[in-house]
């Protein structure tokens, strides 16, 4: 059996991992979300699952869009803001009573 030896030390900025954390924190509070879309917590009453998950993914599509475009300064084109407003037009259409 051989063994794999390096010398190489993976040395990363700082802000790395910031992000690294910011990041963890924002897909914790994506999951806690579900736990209360779903359990029904406090007073608000459950939601379907067919409603919650759609909601929770699409709805950190935009909000990434929108903290690419504010924290990150990117650039944001017509495809990019056609595609937030489909998807707020598509969570919006989940709540419709039929």
């Amino acid at each position: 059996m051989q063994k794999l030896q390096s010398d190489t030390t993976l040395v990363l900025p700082t802000r790395v991992y910031f992000w690294a954390v910011i990041a963890g924190l924002c897909i914790g509070g994506a999951e806690i979300s579900y736990f209360y879309l779903f359990a029904s917590v406090g007073h608000s009453k459950a939601i379907s699952a067919s409603v919650a998950i759609p909601v929770v993914v699409s709805g950190t599509i935009v909000i990434s869009l929108a903290a690419g475009w504010f924290i990150f300064k990117e650039t944001i084109g017509w495809p990019q803001l056609m595609g937030a407003g489909m998807i707020v037009t598509g969570i919006c259409a989940l709540f419709i009573k039929t």
